[in-house]
């Protein structure tokens, strides 16, 4: 019985030593996200017609930024930073 519960431990220790780096991750692409859509901000003059974004896509990258869902907003963020010719920050 005892046999069957070797592996428990070491994934214990492996979950609690991982939280914390993910939290962090997460924190870090947060920011990121954060620091794409003030590049966009930034440039909005020339990505904007009158107020309205002129790409869903885009729309919908902001909105899951602000929302916390940097994971999906970010490969958007970059790839419209980079169809206008400026670089994204640096990470």
């Amino acid at each position: 019985m005892i046999k069957n519960f070797n592996w428990v431990v070491p994934a214990l220790i492996a979950v609690a030593v991982a939280t914390p780096a993910l939290s962090q991750t997460k924190e870090a692409d947060q920011k990121y996200c954060n620091e794409l859509v003030q590049a966009y901000r930034e440039q909005r003059g020339h990505w904007m017609q009158g107020n309205i974004p002129r790409s869903l896509e885009l729309t919908r990258a902001i909105e899951a930024c602000r929302s916390g869902d940097a994971a999906s907003a970010i490969p958007t963020l970059e790839k419209y930073l980079r169809v206008e010719k400026v670089g994204p920050p640096a990470r």
